[in-house]
């Protein structure tokens, strides 16, 4: 190569360089998005307890105590009960007041916090079902007990949820133009004595609204909230177990983009399971909503036999083989 030459491709490639350095050097990764959008919602949830536990109403007499009142021995070293299933922050206060531990549970039974409903609080527990953006809404907790010199000593638990947000990278790519449905038989539900397993139903489509409007859904679905639940509910009666399993790809016989599965009937802790490009699964919330969207479809879905199936992978199978041979054939 000539020198001029050279000098022409070192010029470039400094003004590649001067180009590139002009934006940043990397976005912030998934994982760093959900890190920072995590650490402001539960900042956001810390000082919504803080001002939900300003909102609990106690007694006439009652007085803040900066740490665990006297006389109660080891009593209100815990809060009385803690909500569990989701991320939490929490916040508490000690308070005395005269008369019994009786009279702080019906004072708070007449006079419930503002937000709150008396028909959903109950015991010594008061729910607010909703927060500002990011937090999952809250629980308090109060306990009252005796003092051993008269009257009584209070301690007040707020528990405030947050939200976990969506890693931006778990989402079915684009380019989705084929949908198949397996409906599968689950274990569980109720069945008679000999009772055969229902068969698995498939139906597939390459309709493009209906698989753009599935698609857009999935991707606008929550991350999944619950965490370390003692008990996934209880089985409706009656009810039998199935499994919708959703399969994106780019065409007929492609490339699989993404698989979707939802169980149902939809307990605390079955959610929608998101496995993009053959990764571990995702879980996300709402899994109803895409049970509900594709409803026709899933009437749509048909058992198919044994000897169908196999007579479909022949056909394919033989499809293949021709286009290798006609392949092979055009370099002859």
């Amino acid at each position: 190569m000539k020198p001029a030459g050279i000098a022409v491709l070192f010029v470039a490639a400094l003004s590649i360089v001067a180009v590139v350095g002009a934006f940043p050097s990397s976005a912030a990764s998934a994982p760093e998005i959900v890190t920072k959008k995590s650490a402001r919602n539960r900042a956001v949830a810390r000082r919504d307890a803080e001002r939900r536990l300003r909102l609990i109403s106690l007694p006439p007499g009652a007085v803040p105590s900066p740490s665990r009142p006297s006389g109660i021995g080891g009593r209100l070293t815990e809060p009385a009960a803690i909500p569990g299933g989701t991320r939490q922050v929490s916040e508490h206060g000690f308070w005395t007041l005269p008369g019994s531990p009786r009279r702080v549970y019906e004072w708070l039974d007449r006079h419930p916090p503002r937000g709150t409903s008396v028909r959903e609080n109950h015991n010594n527990l008061v729910f607010w079902e909703h927060g500002p953006p990011g937090t999952l809404g809250a629980t308090g907790v109060v306990a009252a007990v005796r003092r051993s010199k008269g009257g009584t000593a209070v301690r007040v638990d707020v528990f405030d949820g947050w939200e976990l947000p969506r890693d931006p990278s778990q989402r079915i790519p684009r380019g989705a133009g084929y949908l198949s449905l397996e409906v599968v038989a689950g274990s569980g539900g109720f069945h008679e004595e000999g009772e055969a397993v229902p068969p698995v139903r498939r139906v597939s489509t390459s309709r493009g609204t209906l698989i753009t409007a599935l698609v857009g859904l999935i991707n606008r679905q929550p991350a999944y909230q619950l965490f370390e639940l003692p008990s996934c509910g209880p089985q409706f009666p009656g009810s039998e177990n199935r499994r919708f399993i959703f399969r994106f790809k780019d065409r007929r016989y492609g490339r699989l983009l993404a698989q979707v599965s939802q169980k149902t009937p939809i307990v605390l802790c079955q959610p929608m399971e998101l496995r993009v490009n053959g990764l571990r699964p995702y879980s996300l919330e709402r899994g109803r909503n895409l049970i509900h969207r594709a409803h026709e479809l899933i009437h749509r879905a048909r058992p198919v036999s044994t000897h169908a199936a196999r007579g479909s992978a022949m056909t394919l199978i033989a499809s293949v083989l021709r286009s290798a041979a006609l392949w092979v054939g055009s370099w002859r």
